[in-house]
């Protein structure tokens, strides 16, 4: 069986300059209407008359102002570009309100719809036995994004419908009403049937003695859709239905296929994962019923759904049967794994039958097992009960070339996760070849025909918060590969789930001219998956200028141009106080974000809690905030002289969603082929960092303080940071508060004001502990400073089962007279170490406590008590 990737490319306009004067439109129209007076706003019924055509030039914008028809009683070609969609939108002040949507009514010229964006109408498009090509097209948020309608019809109208994404429908996505002349084909059509009733994703319907209605329907992609994935009714029980359905993957649905008095031919399609959790009414991966069904199935698997086939009411599919001699009829499905959430195995279900002698031959089979009973054990027919039909599973397979994976997962942490599953990734595509939901609590065992190298991922959500964890087989910065095993098991062990992320990385391909600039090609890569988009750029002056953004879908790749000169960032001649505003695209719909940029210089002087000395007492961070909403989104500290950059990604609660260091190979020029940059993730540190306050604003008597959030521990919901000043004071003094979303305080001083500050988090019980120190001094910058105390511990972490031993150092110009206590993590004192010096004091510790036994592994808490001077300390990991 031979799935294929959907390629095609859609391209929606990412901006577009809108004259001050919309076109309004209403009534007879024809001839062109023109990107030059867009955008056009239909503010009554238009129509196209018989005899005329309606051409709409790329790039055109026509918004519905009222619940008005677009009829075509002639022709129409609204034929957009990857350049330039055309959007068809409504314009109505209510955003639920919908318009008609395109009518198509001439049943001999052929329309032509092409790279546009159809959007919020009650039929995106209504094709009347009218003749029409629809192809790379996005149609969203539409009540039924396509009706072919050709009831009474004795020679249907020719339609293509091929290589779209439908989506967000609140019916169907494509309802057929009796068309035989119809391809839909290479198309994405997902998260439909929005709305309570039961709408399929693809909806096939026959009302007449005399209709028919057989569509060809291939290669497409029907998932997450909330009901049906393809539903086949004919309600008046004729037979007429017999489409072909091939080489579909049909997953992620309430029901895969749903065929009522239908028959057809199914062959080499999958059909897996249908299912709502929780919703014991859904998950048939094929239900059959009716007793004029008589469809074949051929060479699909099925498996992953709460049942294989759901067959009632006298329906007579052929699953497979070797002594007709039927082209159709040879079986070779893959049937296995479809189990619900009692965990009990349900191959084929039979039910409502009123003649108990029918036969279900479901011949020449792969069933997940080569053991009759237990394949018998997974079918309810008349063996279970007398009144139900015989299903004839033999001869079944004993082979189907699919390898199993089989693990474990494990997860030491304080979350609670949720969602977990495994994903199948190729190693040399990068796509998901294969995703299952698994339970944590058992090993995990999953089937799947592959063909090319693969990665194991393992990754679950965490409760109320918006994060993703990830493990796989040899870890995230090494991911081990495996190779199909056909009829075998691949066993992967334990797979242990991370709360360190994976690494993201950047590199830039081979440049192409767009408009007038040399363009390269910026891709965005996550760990081991497929790249997810690509900036365009190109360098001018001290800035790069993104010219188009195109975000990867297998569907098809969805492409926006920007304007001239939209900026991206300044990478020459920054300097403190520099900004600047970049515009991004953020989502396929083509959601942009304007984010403004801040270069400031700072200072730190102090201890540290998240890195080993030597540290950068003076350096640069540039913060990013949401122009909308004033969000900090991102700050990237920029240490040159330990050659350190660190970006910390904030979520939307205020903490630090990810901490990556980054490393790159790329110098001048920015912009070159083969430039790479690596973005790795540091361990999660739960508590705020790196505090420092403005230079400049210093100068002009301005203490601006800034610090980085934690990362989220799963024990604490912080609430606010909390300001202490500890000169002077044997006890620090908090001076300040501010909600945990602002990483920033501001307070005027004079320079006869002195300060050694720190900040914590507060969940309203507990504190975090403290970011750095910083000392803030009303010397001059030319005048002598006193070195503060510094605590350093090295090694760290440290193996005392190697006989280390632990040297704990403190640097001071001033007398160091008090004790520095070890505490294990519940607080308690384990070791003490008197301390009596004047400059520099060193202690080697063993790794024994106070009683002289040894101290086990974990993490430790080193901490100094001395007259007249702020509490040092220092985390230490313990190693056995």
């Amino acid at each position: 069986m031979k799935h294929y990737l959907l390629l095609f490319s859609l391209l929606i306009s990412g901006l577009i300059l809108i004259p001050l004067n919309a076109t309004d439109v209403s009534g007879n129209q024809s001839g062109t209407w023109t990107l030059v007076n867009s955008p056009y706003n239909i503010i009554g019924d238009v129509t196209v008359p018989v005899g005329s055509s309606l051409t709409i030039e790329p790039g055109v914008n026509i918004y519905a102002m009222g619940n008005y028809y677009l009829t075509v009683q002639g022709t129409l070609n609204a034929i957009g570009t990857e350049a330039d969609t055309i959007r068809f939108k409504s314009g109505q002040a209510d955003p639920d309100a919908l318009w008609k949507g395109i009518r198509l009514e001439n049943e001999s010229l052929p329309s032509s719809i092409s790279y546009c964006f159809i959007e919020k109408a009650e039929y995106g498009v209504n094709s009347v036995n009218s003749p029409v090509q629809i192809t790379h097209n996005r149609f969203s948020h539409n009540q039924k994004a396509l009706q072919i309608f050709a009831i009474g019809a004795a020679d249907p109208a020719d339609v293509l419908i091929s290589e779209n994404i439908i989506e967000w429908s609140i019916h169907n996505g494509i309802m057929i009403n009796q068309n035989s002349d119809l391809v839909i084909e290479n198309n994405e059509i997902r998260s439909n049937g929005t709305g309570t009733q039961y709408y399929a994703a693809i909806q096939l319907s026959n009302q007449s003695s005399d209709g028919s209605n057989s569509p060809l329907i291939q290669n497409n992609h029907i998932h997450h859709n909330f009901k049906q994935g393809i539903t086949a009714w004919d309600l008046v029980g004729v037979n007429a239905i017999q489409p072909q359905i091939l080489n579909n993957i049909i997953e992620n649905n309430l029901t895969g296929i749903y065929l009522l008095n239908s028959s057809g031919y199914i062959a080499d399609n999958i059909i897996r994962n249908n299912f709502i959790p929780g919703d014991a009414n859904s998950g048939a991966g094929v239900m059959i019923t009716g007793a004029t069904s008589e469809p074949y199935f051929e060479r699909n698997q099925i498996y992953g759904n709460f049942t294989g086939f759901y067959l009632g009411q006298n329906a007579k599919p052929c699953l497979g049967n070797l002594s007709i001699y039927h082209i159709w009829a040879q079986g070779e499905n893959a049937i296995y794994n479809n189990i619900d959430e009692t965990n009990t195995l349900h191959s084929i279900y039979t039910y409502s039958y009123t003649d108990p002698s029918i036969v279900i031959f479901a011949e020449n089979n792969y069933w997940g097992t080569t053991n009759p009973a237990e394949i018998a054990a997974g079918i309810l027919d008349h063996n279970d009960n007398s009144s139900l039909p015989t299903v004839d599973f033999d001869p079944f397979l004993l082979t189907y070339n699919a390898t199993t994976v089989s693990g474990q997962i494990t997860y030491s942490g304080n979350f609670t996760l949720i969602n977990h599953r495994i994903q199948i990734i190729g190693a040399d595509s990068g796509d998901i070849l294969a995703e299952e939901f698994i339970n944590p609590e058992t090993p995990f065992s999953y089937s799947s025909q592959l063909s090319e190298p693969f990665y194991v991922v393992v990754l679950a959500n965490i409760a109320d918060i918006d994060q993703t964890f990830y493990g796989t087989p040899g870890g995230l910065s090494q991911p081990q590969i495996f190779n199909p095993n056909p009829n075998n098991t691949v066993n992967v062990g334990n797979i242990e789930i991370s709360e360190t992320l994976p690494p993201i990385y950047q590199t830039i391909g081979t440049p192409t001219m767009i408009g007038t600039h040399n363009c390269y090609p910026l891709y965005h890569r996550f760990f081991v998956y497929h790249w997810y988009y690509i900036n365009w750029l190109y360098e001018e002056g001290d800035y790069l200028y993104l010219a188009r953004h195109e975000r990867y879908n297998p569907s098809g790749n969805i492409i926006f141009n920007l304007p001239e000169e939209t900026v991206w960032d300044k990478i020459h001649n920054l300097n403190t106080g520099d900004s600047w505003t970049r515009t991004e695209i953020i989502d396929e719909e083509g959601t942009q974000l304007q984010s403004n940029f801040q270069f400031r210089d700072v200072t730190e002087i102090g201890c540290i809690v998240d890195k080993s000395s030597p540290r950068d007492y003076f350096y640069s961070i540039i913060i990013q905030k949401d122009n909308a909403t004033q969000a900090i989104l991102t700050v990237k500290l920029l240490l040159s002289e330990s050659d350190i950059n660190r970006l910390y990604t904030y979520n939307e609660d205020g903490y630090a969603k990810r901490v990556d260091d980054i490393s790159t190979n790329a110098e001048t020029p920015y912009l070159q082929e083969g430039n790479w940059w690596e973005f790795d993730p540091i361990v999660p540190i739960y508590q705020p960092q790196w505090l420092c306050y403005d230079l400049e604003a210093f100068y002009e008597q301005s203490l601006n303080l800034y610090w980085q959030p934690p990362m989220a521990d799963g024990i604490h919901q912080w609430t606010s940071y909390r300001i202490y000043n500890s000169y002077n004071q044997e006890i620090p003094q908090m001076i300040a508060e501010v909600p945990f979303s602002q990483t920033y305080w501001q307070s005027n001083i004079s320079f006869n004001e002195h300060y050694i500050l720190t900040v914590c988090a507060f969940d309203g019980n507990t504190e975090s502990l403290p970011t750095n120190l910083i000392v803030v001094n009303p010397t001059a910058y030319n005048d002598p400073v006193a070195t503060p105390p510094v605590l350093s511990i090295h090694p760290n972490p440290a193996c005392f089962s190697v006989n280390q031993q632990v040297e704990i150092a403190i640097k001071s110009d001033v007398n160091l007279k008090g004790k520095i206590n070890i505490y294990n993590i519940r607080g308690q004192v384990v070791k003490t170490i008197p301390l009596n010096a004047k400059g520099e004091f060193t202690y080697r510790w063993d790794g024994k406590d106070n009683k002289g036994t040894q101290c086990s592994s974990g993490i430790y808490f080193v901490k100094v008590k001395s007259k007249g001077l702020s509490n040092l300390q220092h985390k230490l990991v313990l190693m056995k």
